[in-house]
């Protein structure tokens, strides 16, 4: 059993991440709205930034159904911003790409998004290196596999 101490710092750390996380959540949803757009559709490009994607692969990626993707890219294809093309090995699989002006906003995006990150207020260039360190380790540790399964009940 975890002492007191233990869970009292534990409580602190969560309270600090979900304070942080809404703070980022509000910044995310401001930046996001100066290009007018959702979030969902924000990440959407996001998504693309690398390279085009499957559509089907970026409803896995979203966490939505498919249905919702072919929405979201009605609206951004009228924009301009992405384009549906065929897979290079299958004409039957679309893929979904960004368009000049899509990697132009997506860009733009990004640098607004960067700009007064709540997640680097008051802290220095030192501090955010630690920061940094500590997050990549803690990421790291959830994507192990034991992390993944619910502890044993013995």
């Amino acid at each position: 059993m975890p002492a007191q101490e233990d869970l009292a710092r534990t409580h602190a750390l969560v309270q600090a991440v979900l304070g942080l996380s809404e703070r980022m959540r509000r910044h995310y949803a401001a930046r996001v709205d100066e290009f007018d757009l959702t979030s969902t559709q924000a990440h959407l490009l996001r998504e693309l930034a690398p390279g085009p994607r499957p559509m089907g692969e970026l409803a896995g990626r979203l966490a939505c159904d498919a249905s919702n993707v072919t929405g979201l890219t009605d609206r951004l294809e009228a924009r301009g911003l992405v384009e549906r093309r065929a897979a290079p090995g299958d004409r039957r699989v679309r893929v979904l790409a960004l368009t000049r002006e899509g990697e132009r906003v997506q860009r733009a995006l990004w640098e607004r998004l960067m700009t007064d990150s709540p997640v680097a207020a008051g802290l220095d260039r030192e501090d955010q290196r630690v920061l940094l360190g500590l997050l990549q380790r803690v990421v790291v540790e959830q994507e192990r596999p034991d992390c993944a399964r619910p502890p044993s009940s013995a």
